[in-house]
């Protein structure tokens, strides 16, 4: 009579198992980025039994899982938060291998740029955890449906943090995680600015934020931030001639310390999205915003589909990195014209460089002025999208005072209509 096969063991694997037999949640391994794909063997069956078994509505008991699997549940020699931690690493060290290999054939072929991106995200994946993508019954999934509008009623609606104009707060509920915000501009028409206000707002709320400047030196954005964080008149402090210089140096010591920071990084340090990602898992921010994405690249690829890929990258980086990722990029084609009255339409094909900038994002912001707002100091800011897919918002229109450093939200009473409707045609 021939000997059974002997069935292959992973231990760690069946530890995991263990844990979820003993706490009957998967909620442990949603936070360590656990997936069916990190164990093998007789572990793998025993997990897609516990699933198939709790998909039926009933925690399987351990005798039943060893019976019908043939496991032979190991002595702990880990929590189940540790077994699943390092089972993720071995798969990683796995395609880790699978990559280098990659690389290697990269480098021979003389492409060495594509081989540094391909480290690069590789490097970034074994830093991070994703967030769990399992299905969700919509029907057992209800009440905790019902628990997320009562934490929403208890909030205003706001689902992140909050932007710094309300009329902006109504129509995406501020910033929110995993969200792409796209924010559109004119050469020139300030879209720098409003990246500075908002970091300065997020800061203020306790927030870290990655800000990312592609286009300007480090030195010319924390002046920025001096002047809108310390309302000081920017010609003042960038020709030299404030008039209470002593009064910034004790805001500036005062503020050394507290909750909430800006982490800014320049061009050189960060020319494609899997640099952002390495930044991201080594700072751990709150929020990310980069300034002047259109400039981000994507070695390896043609001009056009650099373009194109960008965005999508952007797109997957926020979703996978679990915060809200804030783009500036460039209105501005061949063929379009600025604005010279209110309420102007704006196409897709106004999106310099690629519109995946707009299709791609889940939020889209747009700032235009027109000549006569300029000389007054006010600036439309344009919801044209929305994640809830509405199109088209309302118009806010904020203060655009440089010498006040008052970026607020103006509140109608100044003759400007409120509701001008801005459409986007993709």
């Amino acid at each position: 009579m021939a000997d059974t096969p002997k069935m292959e063991t992973d231990m760690l694997g069946l530890h995991v198992v263990l844990g979820l037999l003993e706490r009957q949640s998967f909620d442990f391994l949603r936070e360590t980025g656990f997936t069916r794909d990190h164990v093998f063997h007789d572990a793998r069956d025993a997990y897609d039994l516990v699933v198939e078994e709790v998909g039926k509505g009933t925690w399987p008991s351990l005798s039943y899982v060893a019976k019908m699997t043939g496991s032979r549940f190991p002595p702990r020699a880990y929590s189940p938060e540790e077994s699943a931690a390092i089972l993720r690493r071995r798969r990683l060290t796995q395609l880790l291998g699978s990559s280098l290999r990659d690389v290697a054939l990269d480098v021979t072929a003389h492409k060495p740029e594509v081989a540094i991106e391909k480290l690069k995200l590789v490097t970034a994946n074994i830093e991070f955890t994703p967030t769990s993508d399992r299905p969700v019954s919509f029907r057992k999934s209800g009440e905790s449906r019902y628990e997320r509008y009562q934490t929403l009623k208890c909030t205003g609606g706001f689902t992140g943090y909050n932007t710094p104009w309300d009329g902006v707060n109504r129509q995406i509920q501020g910033w929110v995680d995993q969200d792409l915000v796209c924010l559109l501009g004119y050469s020139g028409s300030g879209k720098s600015w409003t990246c500075c206000y908002i970091a300065n707002h997020l800061m203020s709320q306790g927030a870290k934020v990655l800000f990312v400047t592609m286009e300007m030196p480090i030195t010319s954005i924390s002046r920025r931030l001096d002047a809108v964080r310390y309302h000081i008149p920017f010609p003042a402090i960038r020709d030299g001639r404030m008039d209470d210089e002593e009064n910034w140096l004790n805001n500036l010591r005062n503020d050394a310390e507290g909750d909430g920071d800006i982490i800014l990084v320049e061009e050189r340090s960060c020319k494609t999205v899997p640099d952002i990602r390495i930044l991201v898992s080594e700072y751990q921010p709150d929020v990310v915003i980069i300034d002047g994405g259109y400039r981000l690249i994507a070695p390896g690829r043609s001009h056009w589909e650099q373009s194109s890929a960008v965005p999508r990258a952007c797109q997957t980086a926020a979703k996978e990195t679990d915060i809200p990722w804030l783009v500036s990029t460039q209105l501005g084609s061949s063929t379009s014209k600025r604005p010279t009255k209110e309420g102007a339409v704006i196409t897709s094909d106004d999106v310099r460089y690629t519109k995946e900038w707009f299709t791609d994002s889940n939020v889209c912001l747009a700032l235009q002025q027109t000549p006569t707002q300029r000389i007054n100091n006010i600036m439309e800011l344009h919801v044209i999208k929305s994640r809830e897919g509405s199109g088209g918002g309302d118009t806010v229109h904020i203060n655009w005072d440089q010498s006040a450093m008052d970026f607020s939200e103006l509140d109608g009473s100044e003759g400007f209509s409120m509701t001008q409707e801005l459409t986007f045609t993709v």
